[in-house]
């Protein structure tokens, strides 16, 4: 082990790729059309007291990372049943991650080649970034973000020619129940599975600040989200709704001259970049709290059989595209409880621990300051 610490870019950047991962794949809503960048910022509105969660506990056991927190708030028995689910959880996302990304490249680009080569070729670069540590993630997160969001930038402007402001018309033409509930989708994907990132706190630099990090990263996303958004709309009109993959479909449109064309790949490459990172942070956190649970094995040893449960998971479970866009509505619901009511217990259980810690100190008299001390 090094003692390499995490800067704030890099966590930064790593917050950020986790969140674009996903984003990367989805450009549009069926349901709201045209008013899905409303959607986008409602869902950053509620992502506001999550992200406010997340500083308190990191201020409330600075150093720890969530496995650490969860010992250190619940104790022994109980920190292991709750680790056990941060563990399923970040199993849960990552083959989630992995069979999207598979079926993705096999429908829109390598169609002839089987799904077990791309998810095994996903799966060795995890096992390879994983395996060198979260410093490691970190810094590769902060080397690929210039190129993620370099590549956003490139493929709006091209397409600036193919956009029409009246494809955002009428504005706010969806019941705003419907846009609420679009709001609440994007929120649960991905914004609330950052949750598990903060198996990362342990080793950021104690000189950064964890407000900075999370508010830098939400902008930057929301930012880039809705250039993405906006950049469907205004191309493909109400109809990119209609699409699995509409980023795809409104770069496609563009052409620079009669010669370069296919600009689509760009998507395909920040799919590899940023998913690549979200699968990497999975496994991570798996493998640490699996690492906490058992106590006396290696890290690195549980990385292996992490990927392995994905992996076969991802294969097995995810057969076709409809597997993945039709579970969302259930999913939103599955995934309520693990990504708001348990970080909140764990919120509200590390409050009253605190208080208790610092309650006997308060009640000290005035006249023994070494004590209070």
């Amino acid at each position: 082990m090094t003692n390499y610490k995490i800067t704030g870019k890099q966590m930064t950047s790593l917050f950020s790729l986790f969140w674009f991962g996903t984003l990367v794949l989805f450009g549009a809503d069926k349901d709201v059309k045209q008013d899905f960048w409303v959607s986008i910022l409602l869902a950053a509105v509620f992502m506001i007291p999550m992200a406010a969660l997340y500083i308190r506990l990191t201020r409330l056991y600075p150093e720890k990372d969530l496995y650490e927190m969860l010992f250190a708030i619940f104790g022994r028995f109980f920190g292991t049943v709750m680790s056990l689910i941060s563990v399923f959880f970040s199993l849960f996302i990552g083959y989630r991650v992995l069979g999207s990304f598979s079926l993705y490249i096999k429908t829109t680009a390598l169609d002839s080649t089987p799904r077990n080569v791309t998810s095994i070729f996903f799966i060795i670069m995890t096992i390879a970034a994983v395996t060198c540590g979260a410093e490691t993630i970190a810094r590769t997160s902060n080397f690929l973000i210039k190129f993620v969001i370099g590549f956003v930038c490139v493929s709006t402007l091209i397409c600036l020619g193919n956009m029409n402001l009246e494809n955002l018309k009428p504005v706010m033409n969806s019941d705003l129940k419907v846009i609420l509930n679009s709001s609440y989708k994007i929120f649960i994907i991905p914004w609330s599975e950052a949750f598990i990132c903060l198996s990362f706190f342990s080793k950021i630099d104690r000189k950064e600040s964890t407000k900075k990090i999370l508010v830098n990263s939400m902008l930057l996303i929301i930012l880039t989200h809705l250039v993405i958004g906006l950049r469907n709309v205004l191309v493909l009109g109400p109809s990119a709704s209609i699409y699995y993959f509409s980023s795809d479909m409104a770069i496609s449109t563009a052409s620079l001259g009669d010669f370069f064309e296919r600009f689509e790949i760009l998507v395909g490459v920040n799919l590899v970049l940023a998913g690549t990172i979200k699968l990497c942070v999975c496994i991570y956190s798996a493998s640490l709290g699996l690492y906490h649970i058992l106590g006396n094995t290696e890290r690195k040893f549980l990385v292996v059989p992490c990927t392995l449960i994905i992996l076969t998971t991802s294969l097995s479970d995810l057969q076709k595209l409809s597997d993945v866009f039709d579970r969302i509505p259930s999913l939103v619901i599955s995934m309520t409880p693990f990504e708001v009511i348990f970080p909140v217990i764990i919120w509200i259980s590390a409050e009253i621990r605190n208080r208790k810690k610092t309650k006997p100190a308060a009640d000290l008299p005035g006249d023994l300051p070494g004590i209070v001390q």
